[in-house]
């Protein structure tokens, strides 16, 4: 019993810092206008897909098997998994455009930026509630085709075009890095792949953390969907959910570290907050300064 409240205290805790630590990130970057891009945009996105996983999912299966909503926690399961997926999926998307094709990059994500993150959600929740048509019974043949499916088309396939095109993407960067190394007059678009590698680096980062995190929950369902649950280990199902909660932990501390922009914004935020009380009394000062200039003035006229 006690184990089981340690877990519980845990997970909840967890689950407070990942939907503040992401909400953040999202209050961040619609209020600030130089955090207002397109690859933000996506991040966004990721960010709300952590945020129901801290906020949706873990409440949900925190509440014990008996409680109301814990019929729900599967298809929570599928949504948030397929949601992560697919915003991941559009963050590559996104940073391949960038580095492959920079001079067309704003003309194409403009032009599918709002589609692709619709489609993205549609698709995972779609995806999500279709086990509901057959009244998700496990024990019919559909459910575990459904499963392979889902493990095979959603997210082993998709993974794979993901890390194929992270390979392009530093192909690509080696390219420019060996065209701009002779040419002291390209140092401006050097910098900008320098600054484009160092996004890239992020990104991936995160990819494999969600890969990881995500791993044991993808082998359970691979297992159930050959009916081998016994291939399944006790301390697999009990480390999987924290796996997941450090996926969404992980990424928004990601942006605050180791993304040049957030950083810089955090850097500003922070030191102007630290400026602040210095500031008002250097105000106050000048203020009093300028009244005492010009009362000098005053009396000087009307003593000439």
């Amino acid at each position: 019993m006690r184990d089981v409240s340690w877990s519980l205290v845990i997970l909840s805790c967890t689950s407070v810092f990942i939907v503040a630590a992401n909400a953040i990130v999202c209050v961040f970057v619609l209020t600030n206008v130089r955090l207002r891009t397109y690859t933000n945009g996506f991040l966004v996105s990721l960010a709300v897909s952590d945020i129901l996983t801290g906020g949706l999912f873990f409440p949900v299966h925190l509440s014990g098997p008996d409680s109301v909503v814990a019929s729900s926690e599967g298809y929570l399961v599928a949504f948030v998994l397929l949601s992560g997926v697919g915003n991941i999926c559009l963050v590559s998307w996104d940073r391949y455009i960038a580095v492959a094709k920079p001079f067309d990059y704003k003309k194409v994500v403009k032009c599918h930026f709002t589609k692709l993150i619709i489609v993205t959600w549609v698709t995972a929740l779609v995806i999500s509630l279709l086990p509901l048509t057959w009244q998700t019974d496990s024990n019919v043949v559909i459910h575990k085709v459904y499963l392979f499916c889902l493990m095979g088309f959603f997210v082993v396939i998709p993974y794979a075009g993901v890390f194929c095109a992270y390979y392009q993407i530093g192909q690509h960067l080696k390219k420019h890095r060996r065209k701009f190394r002779n040419h002291s007059t390209a140092s401006l678009s050097s910098r900008k792949m320098k600054s484009e590698a160092k996004v890239v680096k992020v990104f991936l980062a995160i990819v494999i953390i969600f890969v990881l995190s995500w791993l044991p929950i993808i082998y359970m369902t691979t297992v159930a969907s050959v009916n081998r649950p016994d291939l399944v280990p006790v301390a697999l199902q009990e480390v999987s959910l924290l796996t997941v909660a450090l996926s969404s932990l992980a990424n928004p501390l990601l942006y605050a570290f180791m993304k040049e922009d957030f950083r810089r914004e955090f850097k500003k935020v922070s030191s102007r907050h630290r400026r602040s009380p210095v500031s008002a009394n250097a105000i106050e000062m000048k203020t009093s300064t300028v009244a005492c200039t010009a009362e000098t003035s005053r009396q000087y006229l009307q003593f000439t």
